[in-house]
């Protein structure tokens, strides 16, 4: 790769593959981030419910509940 001052073409390159870097690691990180989503999701609608039927009007007792479910769900995301 030649340095073209009057076209700028490596500083493009470099973009480029500094982008598709980063696009691979995203793409490593994904499952493993929905698998601890669906994993806590599991856990929580299982202690919520000890008898461990899945009733629907014991998913969230409460709306609030769901609220924070809702947030902390968002919040995990943003970390990872």
């Amino acid at each position: 790769m030649r340095l073209e001052p009057l076209t700028g073409r490596k500083k493009r390159q470099l973009a480029e593959k500094s982008q598709t870097i980063e696009q691979a690691e995203n793409s490593l990180k994904q499952p493993k981030i929905k698998s601890l989503i669906e994993v806590g999701d599991k856990f929580r609608r299982f202690t919520a419910n000890p008898t461990g039927r899945c009733d629907r009007t014991s998913q969230f007792r409460t709306p609030s509940e769901a609220w924070r479910v809702t947030q902390g769900r968002y919040n995990f995301e943003l970390l990872c």
